[in-house]
């Protein structure tokens, strides 16, 4: 008679069967872990950049409202100051007026009077020369 084993002990290359599943599910098992972290990793990833993208838009928005105030500031220190500006040249505009027609006034006082003394000296000099020929005559 032919004697078999006993079911409850195995072969040797359903041994080696069984340690191949089990090495295969275990890869299996670390290989599933690994991409299961990727996943999450790259999620974690994704959320950030978002994050870091609606706050860099925030700053944007923020630097804007800042540029946008800081020019209505500048264009209302603008039309405060130029009015002020445009009294200062008409009152300076006013007193170089003064001045340059006192300057105008001495100038044609001046010429004036070079005027009257080049013509008394002429006469001068003509009631000599009369007196000179009379005398000589």
């Amino acid at each position: 008679m032919i004697r078999r084993p006993p079911r409850s002990t195995q072969s040797r290359s359903s041994a080696a069967s069984d340690v191949y599943k089990r090495q295969l599910g275990f890869t299996a098992l670390l290989t599933a872990l690994f991409l299961i972290f990727i996943a999450a990793l790259q999620a974690s990833l994704l959320v950030e950049s978002r994050r870091q993208a609606r706050e860099l838009q925030a700053q944007r928005l923020l630097a804007d409202q800042a540029e946008t105030s800081r020019i209505a500031e500048l264009h209302g220190y603008l039309e405060a100051g130029l009015p002020k500006l445009a009294e200062e040249i008409a009152a300076s505009r006013g007193v170089m007026e003064k001045r340059i027609d006192r300057l105008e006034q001495d100038l044609r006082s001046l010429v004036e009077q070079t005027g009257n003394s080049l013509a008394a000296s002429l006469g001068e000099l003509e009631d000599r020369l009369e007196r000179e020929k009379t005398g000589r005559d």
